[in-house]
Formats: structure tokens, sequence, C-alpha cells
């Protein structure tokens, strides 16, 4: 029995184990966990989800990773570092297996997955109420990210490795296999994944600044997993390349970022106006700041783990840079917030009326979503649901432009670019703002804005197609550039675009 085992054991009150027993391991967790599906299940509106999955079925097909794009045509020939292929393979099987209800049931269970380790890491430590409650927050911190895109195997790498290390499972042959493979994994699956060897060192770090503590691994252990974990960032397609391209995804955020990056939500700064106006934003301020109190509380009576401390205020850092990677601290802070609290007070526990109002209040959350009232009411364009949003995409231009044979490039805005790839036609651009070259992007991105641009973008490309989405700020121009030019006519129309092809 550890030594926090028997504190657990000492200071539980009279009455905790029933309560345990009959509320908070059933009634509690369960209302927990309905609270987070129902956030969860949602309909996919995301544009990238389209070009990964096509990349996917393009790897597939070729049995080969691609150096060189030959998906756009503003990229063509331009070399391209997937870091991302195996997610996008994984992505394109489950899309074989059940089209985008499959992608979005893929997303669910990674989701949950990277949830499930952030409560276990929690549970080490306190009481189920507690645990519940701060995996509820950092769920709904992380809801934005509730997508099926590469950035999702970091989320759970960071939850899994968390877990290992504060587990101390790092000591043996088959600790150091399992880091291996799952740092070989992220290596594969996303640029992000140099986070796996800095949260080792994090623990390296604290033994050399405070030796003798029997919480941490020896410092040998840790520096033979520090060594494999770097040997497996290099069992990729690109060796050493891969970090290349990790510097070039941490640059992608940030007031230095490219003006491309800086005009997307996702990358807005975290505590910008477009980020404050979501609840993804309070629940992290609220883990921030109980992050911040217990930990400077701890610290102060010699009771904090120096080893997480470094890691969660490096990843606190992290989160600054931009409103997507606000998950990196929801899913660190919460255990080590569980962990403070039982250093100061061991097992807090609600009571158990306490318990029965909270479990009730997490029905009711559940309930929102479910019925649209909290996308409506924040303004986002989600529903409960699986699949592709209704509305968001064309469900019948792929059919009819198949039916009229056409075939060739097609002009259309970045977010339409992965829909045309996934339905076998060739976009002008897609989402993958790295692959091009920053003048040329311009150039095609302002065509619409100007005649003389637009006829060279036209010529130069031999675009054979146009497709104009609703509701897009640039709409309005694009459709003023095709109603002047004659070479254009409009041959479809539906709720989500309009297609027009060029005659001559």
């Amino acid at each position: 029995m550890t030594e926090v085992t028997q504190q657990r054991a000492v200071n539980l009150p009279p009455g905790e184990s029933e309560t345990r027993g009959r509320l908070s391991t059933l009634f509690l967790p369960t209302a927990t966990a309905l609270a987070i599906v129902a956030l969860l299940v949602r309909v996919i509106v995301d544009s990238d989800t389209w070009f990964q999955v096509a990349i996917g079925r393009d790897i597939l097909r070729r049995v080969e990773v691609p150096r060189i794009d030959h998906y756009v045509a503003a990229a063509f020939n331009r070399p391209y570092h997937d870091s991302h292929w195996l997610f996008q393979v994984l992505l394109s099987l489950a899309d074989s297996c059940g089209g985008m209800t499959a992608v979005g049931l893929l997303m669910i269970i990674l989701w949950g997955c990277t949830l499930f380790f952030c409560y276990r890491a929690s549970c080490r430590w306190n009481s189920t109420s507690i645990c519940c409650l701060l995996v509820f927050l950092a769920a709904v911190a992380c809801s934005d990210r509730f997508i099926p895109r590469p950035e999702v195997v970091s989320y759970l790498m960071v939850s899994v490795f968390y877990y290992l290390l504060q587990e101390r499972r790092v000591t043996s042959v088959r600790h150091l296999t399992i880091f291996a493979l799952l740092q070989a994994a992220w290596a594969n699956s996303h640029g992000l994944f140099v986070i796996g060897p800095f949260m080792a060192g994090c623990y390296l770090l604290s033994v050399v600044i405070s030796p003798g503590r029997t919480e941490y691994p020896e410092p040998l252990a840790l520096l033979k997993l520090i060594a494999v974990l770097l040997v497996a960032t290099l069992a990729t397609p690109f060796g050493i390349e891969g970090w290349r391209y990790a510097v070039l995804l941490a640059t992608e955020a940030g007031p230095n970022s490219s003006s491309h990056f800086q005009g997307l939500i996702e990358l807005t700064p975290t505590f910008g106006k477009v980020a404050r106006s979501f609840p993804d934003f309070w629940c992290y301020l609220l883990l921030l700041v109980a992050f911040v109190v217990t930990s400077v509380i701890a610290l102060l009576k010699r009771k904090v783990s120096l080893a997480r401390l470094v890691l969660v205020l490096a990843l606190l850092g992290v989160s600054l840079t931009g409103r997507r990677n606000m998950t990196f601290l929801a899913l660190t802070a919460a255990p080590l917030i569980a962990e403070n609290l039982f250093r100061l007070r061991p097992i807090l526990v609600f009571p158990r009326k306490l318990q029965v109002i909270s479990a009730l209040l997490l029905l009711g959350f559940a309930s929102l979503p479910v019925s649209g009232i909290y996308y409506k009411a924040f303004n986002i364009p989600l529903r409960f649901g699986l699949g592709i949003a209704r509305g968001a995409y064309s469900p019948s231009l792929p059919k009819f432009l198949s039916q009229i044979g056409f075939h060739g490039v097609v002009y259309t805005p970045p977010y339409l670019g992965g829909y045309s790839l996934y339905h076998g036609l060739t976009p002008m651009v897609d989402g993958r703002w790295e692959v091009y070259d920053p003048d040329v992007l311009d150039t095609v991105l302002n065509a619409r804005f100007d005649r003389k641009t637009w006829n060279l973008t036209i010529s130069s490309y031999d675009i054979r197609g146009v497709m104009v989405g609703y509701g897009e700020y640039d709409t309005d121009p694009l459709l003023q550039r095709l109603s002047e030019d004659q070479r254009f006519q409009n041959v479809y129309n539906d709720e989500a675009v309009s297609f027009w092809k060029r005659v001559y």
C-alpha cells in the first residue's frame, strides 16, 4: 500500500464508502460522461477533414507517403512534408467503412480515450466528486477541438504520457516498449510529437534540481526513456526532417505568424475578444486560476510535485500562443489540481446531496447540445449528430459534375478545396497553408478582388470551373467577378454552393 493510498484510507470520512458505492462511482460519473458525450457527438463542419481523408485514401492507393504535392493546382510539384500520414490513413479507413459518420465516431473514440486518461490521472489523487468536476471543465475547455484532425493524436498522447509518467511506468523494458510505440505513432500522426521527449525531460530536470524524492523515477531510468523517445521520433519516412516541420507548426500561432494563419479563428489570441465569446475559454480560465492558486499554496508549503508543475507551466506557455492550444493546459492542469488539492487537504468529497445536485446539473447541461440550444446560444455552426452538417457542403454537386463529364482545375475558396479533393476534383487551394509559396497564395486568394489578377490566374492555371460557397466574406466579390466574365456559365445551384463552368 503506497503512502498516498494509506493517506486516502485514513482521511475517508464516515459514510464515504457508501456514498462512493451508490452515487460517486455511478450516478455522478455517469452524468459527467453523458454531458461530455453530448458535446462529443456533433456533425462535421470542419473543412480540413475532407482533405485529410482524401490524402489518406491516396496514400493507401499508392502505398507511399507523398513528398511532392500533387493535390492542389497552386502547390503542384512543391515539397510536401506530410507528418500526418498515419492519422490520414486511419481516417481514410474509417471513411471506407462508414463514410463521414465513421470518421466522426473515430474522433469520439480518440477524444474519449484522451479524457479517460485525464480522469485516471486525476483519480490517483482525489475523490470521484472532484475528478468528475475537473474532467468536465477540461472537456468543455477542449470542446472547440472536438474535430477529426491530426492534432487529436497530440492531445491523446499528452494525456497518456502524463498518466504513465505520474504512475512511474518507465522502469521496465515493457514500459519503454510501450513508450516507444506511442512516440512512433505520435511522430507519424502530428508534428507536435516533440512534446513527448519534453515531458520526460521535465521529470529529469526535477530529479536533478531536487534529488532523492521517491515519487520520481531514478535519473538513469529517465535518461533511458528520453533516449528511447528521441530515437522513436526518427521512426518516420522523414527522419530528422520531422523536427524541422515541428518548428514550423510551433510558429503557426502567435503575433509573428503568417497573415494567413492569423486570420484563422482557431489561432486567434487565447485571451482575445473572439476566444472570450465562447464557453471553452471560460472553462480554460477556471482551470488556469485553480492551477495557479493551488500550485502557489502547495509550493509555499513545499508540497508540490516539481516535475508536474514544470510540465504544466510549460504547456501553459504553449496554451497562450493561440486558442487552439488551450487544450494542452486543460488536459494537464486538471490532474495537477486534483493532486495539489490532495496535498493540501487529502480527499475532498462532495456531500451526498451536493453530488446529486451536481449530477442533475450535468444531465441538464447534456440536454443543451442535444437540443441545439448550446450551439445557438453561442452562434456555433454545429448540431448534435453524426456525419456531415446539413447545408454546409453540397451532397449533389459531385454527382452532377460526374454526369456532365467535368474535368480540370476548379477555383475554390480554401474551405471548399478539401471537399473538392475528396470528390475527385483538382482544387486550386485547400487549407494546408504551409505547402504554398506565400506570394503565389496571396495572388490566388486575391484574384477575386482584382480583374487583372483574376485573368492572369485563370489563364496560368487553365481553370475550368469555379465553385462558390455561400455565406463567406468573399462570396459577393467572387460572384461579381464571375458575372462580368463571359467565359464562365452558371450550371449548378443549391443551398450550399453554386458552380460555374468555363465554356470557352
